[in-house]
């Protein structure tokens, strides 16, 4: 019985990575982030320039054979603030997303699983967090408390778990339900092995999807409070910083090269996200036929 059922879950996993391989948006989406990823990695390590080094007999550059993106306001090279600030763009989406993950995950299991008190305590609190317009509580909560890295991805995880909180609890309503769920019951295990070991990992596809959505969600919460001075502070760039200095009219019309980068850089991470959150919804749901 146990061979049988490794066989077969190995088997839906290989039909959801072949339905993934065909979707052509999807993988577009995946090869894009794995060479943005590489590039915020070790691109770094192969720019001659330093990121926050300044030349102000360089300044306005033009893109050209030695600054590839040109050069800001004070002389740096934009090309390599754009890969500093893939590092932090990125380590907020990823971390911002963990954090939440954590927190719905627990939560949601938790509400969905023992139902009664708890689940009513908890759900309260999701509509309570949920009634409030996500981007003026982080503006709020970013003022009080300060702009700097952390503290964005602090904001940005416990305004969004209550997302995966519902999403959960709703996946472990129908999962407890199951035959498999009430033998692990009557058999005695307790309640936390039952949670990791059988309704977590059922879960998991649509976790997956939904946490492409969060590391979006978490880049553009980023962007948006660096643009408005509440998020990444300088000389440390982010996308959304390097934005926010290029916000002259001046800038606009003539120095295209200090915010068109990091406002493309910022759509086609977006969308990549999106390409590869649809296509693991689509490899991952048993419903779709192909």
């Amino acid at each position: 019985m146990a061979e049988k059922k490794a066989l077969h879950e190995n088997s839906m996993w290989r039909i959801s990575l072949i339905r993934l391989r065909r979707n052509k948006l999807a993988m577009f989406g995946l090869f894009f982030l794995l060479l943005l990823l590489a590039a915020a990695l070790f691109g770094p390590l192969f720019t001659p320039f330093e990121r926050d080094a300044t030349n102000m007999s360089n300044i306005y550059q033009p893109p050209s054979a030695e600054h590839w993106l040109g050069t800001d306001e004070v002389g740096r090279d934009v090309f390599t603030r754009l890969l500093y600030g893939a590092r932090v763009s990125l380590a907020v989406g990823f971390v911002a997303t963990l954090f939440s993950l954590v927190i719905g995950m627990t939560l949601g299991s938790l509400a969905g699983f023992l139902g009664g008190v708890v689940d009513g305590v908890v759900m309260r609190i999701v509509d309570i967090f949920m009634c409030f317009p996500y981007f003026v509580i982080a503006i709020a909560a970013a003022a009080a408390f300060g702009p700097s890295m952390f503290n964005v991805m602090l904001i940005t995880g416990i305004l969004t778990w209550p997302q995966f909180a519902r999403i959960v609890r709703g996946e472990v309503i129908t999962l407890k339900q199951r035959e498999f769920i009430e033998a692990s019951r009557a058999t005695g295990l307790g309640t936390a092995y039952t949670i990791f070991r059988h309704i977590i990992p059922n879960v998991f596809g649509v976790i997956a999807v939904y946490a492409t959505l969060g590391i979006a969600n978490g880049i553009l919460s980023e962007a948006g409070l660096s643009y408005l001075g509440l998020g990444v502070k300088a000389p440390m760039p982010s996308w959304g910083n390097m934005l926010a200095a290029a916000q002259s009219l001046r800038s606009l019309r003539m120095h295209w090269w200090l915010w068109m980068p990091p406002g493309a850089l910022v759509f086609l991470t977006i969308l990549s996200i999106n390409f590869l959150g649809d296509g693991l919804r689509d490899a991952l749901d048993p419903k779709l036929k192909r």
